[in-house]
């Protein structure tokens, strides 16, 4: 910025303004994994314009991963591994873990009730 005042004598100042991207995500707590076309698959949502990396891994109550994806647009149909037979109605839990293109690291640990 350079001013100048009535006399005609100039001064400037040089200041870096630095805009962090928006970074937010976060996991419902229940879906309907049904055909109906409404909570059909549980996966998050938000704003992720800094993205660097990022995955989520989904487990049953006796300790098996049966989801996991490296992209926060795929969601979990219910079956496992998206393909395999249909998991039981129930609790699951659900990590996910990204970062951000300036190193920040982030976790979110979530329980997903399969209702069906």
């Amino acid at each position: 910025m350079i001013v100048r005042n009535q006399f005609n004598c100039t001064d400037s100042l040089v200041k870096r303004v630095d805009v962090e991207p928006l970074l937010t995500y976060w996991l419902p707590n229940a879906f309907t994994p049904n055909g109906d076309g409404s909570n059909d698959e549980y996966r998050g949502r938000g704003v992720l314009d800094d993205l660097g990396g990022f995955t989520m891994r989904i487990w049953n109550r006796w300790g098996e991963l049966i989801f996991q994806t490296n992209s926060p647009t795929e969601g979990w149909n219910g079956r496992k591994y998206n393909s395999g037979e249909a998991s039981q109605q129930g609790v699951y839990l659900c990590v996910v873990n990204y970062s951000s293109r300036r190193g920040e690291d982030f976790e979110i640990r979530s329980y997903a009730t399969l209702i069906r």
